[in-house]
């Protein structure tokens, strides 16, 4: 019985599972002093583990996305005419993750250049996880006669059950919840 359960809850997670990526993305928008989007403007997002970089340009929203980049750290460099050269290093990127850089250039000279290196850590924003590790004990102590993963999935934070749920009492007669 006991292998059977664990048959099950091993097929249910390997089904719930997405797919890992271990590639993430660096991207943001670029702006002036007054929030303003700058178009056309060169972000080059520099591997400084690897030293190898991807040149972009920002569109119409001064929106720029560098994707499919391995884990490590990286450096951002925009440019844009009549703009200070802005450089933004220390980022750390880690698997799956998306950063999002936004930076503001300052009024000035291309030879100008404003260099940010010490910056508190970057909130991961743009995903949200949550997991679980049920130890056998757990599963047996179930509040339930069958002890059915199906119910335990049923009652992890953040699941929305549709419809009546039966579950199975000690005299056997079904009841709703």
């Amino acid at each position: 019985m006991r292998m059977n359960v664990l048959a099950v809850l091993l097929t249910f997670l390997a089904c719930s599972l997405p797919a890992q990526d271990t590639r993430g993305m660096i991207s943001g928008t670029v702006t002036d002093p007054q929030s303003a989007a700058v178009v056309s403007a060169t972000v080059v997002v520099t591997s400084t583990d690897r030293n190898t970089s991807i040149r972009l340009t920002t569109n119409a929203s001064g929106y720029y996305e560098a994707p499919l980049l391995l884990p490590g750290k990286y450096q951002v460099t925009v440019e844009a005419a009549g703009f200070k050269k802005i450089v933004r290093s220390g980022l750390t990127l880690v698997m799956s993750e998306q950063l999002q850089i936004n930076l503001q250039l300052e009024i000035g000279a291309l030879s100008e250049a404003v260099t940010v290196t010490a910056e508190s850590p970057i909130l991961e924003t743009s995903t949200v996880t949550t997991g679980k590790v049920v130890t056998q004990r757990e599963l047996m102590d179930l509040p339930v006669m069958t002890n059915d993963i199906v119910t335990l999935a049923r009652i992890v934070p953040g699941v929305v059950n549709q419809g009546t749920t039966q579950y199975l009492t000690q005299r056997g007669k079904p009841q709703k919840h």
